[in-house]
C-alpha cells in the first residue's frame, strides 16, 4: 500500500453544530433528544458543585428539573473534591450500580476553562458501559478549540461567556451516532452571535497572559488567598477566569468591596442549588462555595490594572477578615 498525497476520508473527525439563544438550551436539547433515541428516560450524572442566582437561576439544573418534570430524564449527584475536580471513584460506583443496559449521560463540567484530569477515564467507563458524556464547556468554548483530545460524545458552550455578545448558546456533536438525533437548534449562528468571525487565537493569549500575570502577583500572597487551577506545563488551557478560595476573608465583604470600586470580580459558585446546599454528602462543595472568588482574565482586561487589581483584593482580605 502507498501513502496518498492528500487526505480523502471527508468523514473523519466529522462533526455536526447546533445554535441556540443559551448553552441551557443546548443541554436541554441534547438531553432531550437522547431520551428520545433511547425510548427511556436516561439517568443524568451531574456533578455536586452547580451554583443558583437570583437573576438568573441556575444554567444546569433549571432545564435538569425542566426535563425530570416532564419525565424525560432522572438524575443524580456525584462527588467533587476541593479543587472542583471530579472524585471519580463516586462517579464510577454510581455508574456500575446501574441495572445492565440502562441509558446514562455523564455531565462533566469544564470550571473555569479547565479540563477535568479525570476526563479520559470519565469518557472510557462511559464508553464501556455503553453511555454518553455529556461536556460542559459554558466556560471552555477557547479551551476546546487548542485541545487535541475530546473526551466526549458531544460539548455545549456559552457563547457570551467568552465573547462580547448578549446572549448565545452552541451545541456540537462529536460522535457520530449522535449526528441523526432530532436537535432543535439552528444550523447557523445568528448575525452577532458568531464566534468563528474572531480570532480566537488572539483572544486566548490575552487570557492566559493575564492569568499568568495574576498567578505571579499572587505568590506574595499565599497566606490570604489560594489559587485553584494552574496553567504552568499546559499549553491547552484558555482560562476564562482566575479562580482563588480566600483562605480567611468574609468572601461576599470582599466581592462587594472590590465590585464597588469598579474591579467585576464574580464567585462560581456562591450560592448552591438546594439540594446540594442541603445536603451532607457534599461537604467539599459547601467548603469551596464559602471561599470561592474568580477575577477577570477576559480579552478586554487592561493587565496594566492587575496588580492594582490584587493590591486592592489584598487590601479588603486584610480587613474583613
Amino acid at each position: 500500500m502507498g501513502i496518498e498525497k492528500q487526505a480523502n476520508n471527508v468523514n473523519f473527525a466529522l462533526c455536526s453544530d447546533y445554535y441556540y439563544s443559551a448553552a441551557r438550551e443546548a443541554m436541554k436539547d441534547f438531553m432531550a433528544a437522547y431520551a428520545k433515541k433511547t425510548n427511556s428516560a436516561p439517568i443524568v450524572f451531574v456533578p455536586a458543585y452547580i451554583g443558583i442566582s437570583p437573576k438568573e437561576g441556575s444554567g444546569i439544573y433549571d432545564p435538569l428539573e425542566e426535563l425530570s418534570d416532564k419525565g424525560l430524564i432522572e438524575y443524580e449527584f456525584y462527588r467533587v473534591d476541593k479543587r472542583i475536580n471530579i472524585v471519580f471513584a463516586d462517579l464510577k460506583k454510581r455508574v456500575m450500580r446501574l441495572e445492565k443496559g440502562c441509558p446514562f449521560i455523564i455531565l462533566r463540567v469544564n470550571y473555569f476553562g479547565f479540563q477535568d484530569p479525570c476526563s479520559k477515564e470519565i469518557f472510557e467507563l462511559a464508553e464501556a458501559q455503553k453511555g454518553v458524556v455529556l461536556e460542559d464547556d459554558a466556560h471552555g468554548f477557547l479551551t476546546f478549540q487548542r485541545q487535541g483530545n475530546h473526551w466526549a460524545h458531544a460539548a455545549f458552550f456559552s457563547l457570551h461567556k467568552q465573547f462580547a455578545f448578549a446572549s448565545g448558546g452552541m451545541l456540537r456533536i462529536l460522535d457520530r451516532e449522535l449526528f441523526g438525533l432530532n436537535y432543535s437548534g439552528e444550523a447557523q449562528p445568528q448575525e452577532g452571535i458568531n464566534p468563528w468571525t474572531y480570532d480566537t487565537g488572539s483572544i486566548a493569549e490575552i487570557c492566559r497572559a493575564n492569568f499568568e500575570r495574576l498567578a505571579n502577583l499572587s505568590r506574595v500572597y499565599a497566606g490570604t488567598w489560594t489559587p485553584l487551577r494552574s496553567i504552568d506545563g499546559d499549553w491547552e488551557t484558555i482560562p476564562q477566569t482566575f479562580p482563588i478560595l480566600l483562605n480567611a476573608a468574609d468572601r461576599f465583604a470582599v466581592y462587594v468591596k472590590l465590585n464597588e470600586m469598579g474591579y467585576g470580580v464574580t464567585s462560581l459558585y456562591h450560592t448552591m442549588i438546594e439540594p446540594i446546599r442541603t445536603s451532607q454528602e457534599f461537604p467539599d462543595s459547601h467548603y469551596v462555595a464559602q471561599r470561592v472568588l474568580n477575577l477577570p482574565v477576559h480579552q478586554d482586561v487592561d493587565s496594566e490594572q492587575l496588580e492594582e487589581l490584587v493590591e486592592q483584593l489584598a487590601q479588603a482580605c486584610a480587613m474583613l477578615s
